[in-house]
């Protein structure tokens, strides 16, 4: 599990760095085109946008930073890029008040790893999210868009095409019944 803990790291700050440049691509923003809602930061020098999506019972938060996720009646899951497991979000500042990674730092609480299996199912629901994003980009975009995105980027974990198929694998690779939490 530590190997996809490392594997969820790099890939996470592999996929911020593309939503950054699906939205820079211009017309069309590829988040925009998914059904995501642009929400625009306060004012110029204050932190990140962010963007919004409702799909398939499960609220869809995204920064430059990072990530919160929550389906119907659950917890508000987090992600902050180069972060490998998740954590949780206080109810004290919600997502639609976050705009800097010092507000989105603040409310994050880390799992315990005794804990981590209650939240498992969810987090693997974000991963098949993200696989689906950029099933939705293959599928629309002009051929060798995702590679790219990440040419010349020094982070760069993997060629873009693979992305897809990556969180397919580790979405699998995840415990479903919380026998192994060592993600961390």
């Amino acid at each position: 599990m530590k190997k996809t803990g490392r594997q969820i790291e790099k890939l996470f700050h592999q996929q911020c760095w593309c939503w950054g440049a699906d939205i820079r691509n211009g017309e069309p923003n590829y988040l925009l085109s998914y059904g995501f809602v642009r929400i625009p930061r306060p004012c110029p020098d204050c932190g990140s946008s962010r963007y919004y999506l409702f799909r398939e019972g499960l609220h869809i938060h995204l920064w430059a930073f990072g990530a919160v996720w929550q389906r119907e009646g659950g917890p508000l899951l987090c992600l902050k890029r180069y972060d490998r497991v998740p954590s949780l979000l206080s109810g004290e500042r919600p997502p639609d008040c976050i705009h800097q990674v010092s507000e989105f730092e603040q409310g994050m609480k880390r799992i315990p790893r005794a804990e981590m299996q209650q939240y498992a199912a969810d987090f693997s629901r974000f991963i098949n999210f993200m696989a689906a994003y950029e099933a939705f980009v293959n599928s629309s975009a002009p051929g060798g868009y995702r590679e790219r995105c990440v040419k010349g980027w020094p982070h760069k974990c993997m060629d873009g095409r693979k992305m897809e198929q990556a969180w397919r694998s580790l979405a699998e690779a995840l415990p479903k019944d919380g026998s192994d939490t060592k993600a961390a």
